[in-house]
């Protein structure tokens, strides 16, 4: 469902309704097969998509499961001394939202029973990465980045 949310479709205190629409629309362009859409809990969703990272994504460039390619000091991926040894790093953002005044979000989806401490320590060294590469690929500084995980199953963000 999030893959094909129009996130500029939410105004403050009308998520719920946006959700309601976009679970038709989706429905009728086939996105998603009636099974699927089934399965979902529309209230849930619009908890979800109330958190903060959310906002003011209609004013910015959206780029869904955007894979990436990126050489970084081998250093900055593991510990130890590589002696300037650069390494090519790849993975997939589930959701990279850039501003025109260059602030950058990078989400992470993660469907877990686990509390925010434990995804923390489990996803933090990822999102770092994550934000190093973009930082690089985008030139512009980690002090712009903001990194969150959206637990997909217990419905909270957790900025990183």
């Amino acid at each position: 469902f999030l893959e094909h949310f129009d996130f500029t479709k939410p105004e403050a205190g009308h998520v719920r309704e946006a959700v309601d629409e976009e679970l038709r629309r989706i429905s009728e362009e086939k996105l998603m097969s009636a099974e699927e859409i089934a399965l979902l809990d529309p209230a849930r969703l619009a908890r979800i998509l109330s958190a903060p990272v959310f906002s003011g994504f209609s004013d910015m460039r959206l780029y869904r499961e955007q894979k990436f390619l990126v050489s970084l000091p081998a250093a900055e991926v593991w510990p130890g001394d590589y002696g300037g040894e650069e390494v090519l790093f790849q993975g997939a953002i589930d959701l990279l939202a850039i501003s025109s005044s260059g602030d950058v979000r990078i989400v992470d989806y993660k469907y877990s029973g686990r509390d925010k401490a434990a995804l923390r320590e489990d996803y933090m060294p990822q999102l770092s990465l994550y934000k190093k590469a973009v930082s690089k690929i985008l030139k512009v500084s980690t002090d712009r980045i903001r990194c969150s995980i959206i637990n997909i199953r217990l419905g909270f963000e957790l900025e990183m």
